[in-house]
């Protein structure tokens, strides 16, 4: 616990995370582990370019700052 500490504070802690989640999102696959949020944003964007059939999630710890979900899984009338 201390080294995560240590990491904390020096700022080298990895804590945003590019996830690819499952259809009814339960399961996420880390993808990248990042420092920073512009980092992380940018694999973010990377992988939803092509508007993958895939969930793409960012997030810091248990903060979700973006969430693409693909057409096929979209509800009519829902703007997700």
């Amino acid at each position: 616990m201390s080294e995560l500490l240590t990491l904390l504070h020096a700022g080298q802690a990895k804590e945003f995370y590019v996830e690819i989640a499952n259809d009814d999102d339960s399961h996420h696959i880390i993808v990248g582990e990042f420092t920073h949020f512009d980092a992380a944003a940018e694999e973010y964007d990377r992988l939803t370019i092509g508007r993958p059939q895939m969930r793409v999630v960012m997030r810091h710890c248990a903060h979700i700052y973006r969430c693409y979900v693909p057409d096929r899984l979209r509800r009519p009338g829902v703007n997700l």
